[in-house]
């Protein structure tokens, strides 16, 4: 009879090691979420690296509390069961107390299996915040290339637009200097041919002398 119970107690022992087992991966997972969290932290701009950093903290603040309190009570029911192993060594009429205790520990770990199923569903909800954060900064840079190229073109068409009027500054200038040089070579060349007359006159009095 000893041996029968010292098999359920066995098998409830290594149930409670598969479930701690399974917490433990929860944790790696949850973990590894986080690093990746804190790597895009780094990177992201500010307003979506807050919305998700908020987000994501406080989903990890309360899995790893219930984390903890799933932990201490794992601990908890371990330390029971070996007491009830010691105990069972030492007791021969305890069908009663083992089949109480048994019940219990039934209770106890189908209780942990739906706090795990919960956990699971915590998980999910990480890894989908995960990918909703990265839509959400994809967007964002998107936007801000958006951005550049649109500030490029307007730079671009202000530079163009003073380039041009400093063309036509230019060339209206130009023509007007063309202007006045072509003015003052006539106003010389009337000048000359004027002091060329006065010359030939001067010469022909002088030959007439």
């Amino acid at each position: 009879m000893t041996g029968v119970y010292q098999k359920e107690i066995t098998d409830l022992k290594n149930k409670l090691k598969e479930h701690e087992n399974r917490l433990n991966r929860l944790i790696s997972t949850v973990n590894e979420i986080h690093e990746v969290n804190s790597s895009r932290k780094r990177t992201a701009k500010t307003d979506i690296e807050t919305k998700c950093d908020d987000r994501f903290n406080a989903l990890q603040k309360k899995f790893e509390e219930t984390a903890a309190a799933m932990m201490k009570a794992y601990k908890e029911l371990k330390t029971h069961v070996n007491v009830k192993v010691s105990l069972l060594d030492q007791i021969h009429n305890i069908s009663p107390s083992v089949i109480s205790e048994q019940k219990k520990l039934n209770t106890r770990i189908d209780q942990a299996d739906v706090k795990i199923v919960r956990l699971d569903g915590e998980v999910n909800k990480l890894e989908v915040n995960k990918l909703v954060g990265n839509k959400e900064i994809n967007e964002f840079i998107m936007n801000l290339k958006a951005e550049r190229v649109q500030l490029n073109a307007g730079v671009k068409m202000r530079c163009d637009d003073r380039v041009n009027a400093l063309q036509r500054t230019f060339d209206e200038t130009t023509a007007v200097n063309v202007a006045d040089c072509k003015n003052l070579e006539t106003h010389v060349s009337v000048q000359m041919n004027n002091l060329s007359m006065s010359l030939i006159s001067e010469q022909n009095k002088l030959s007439k002398r």
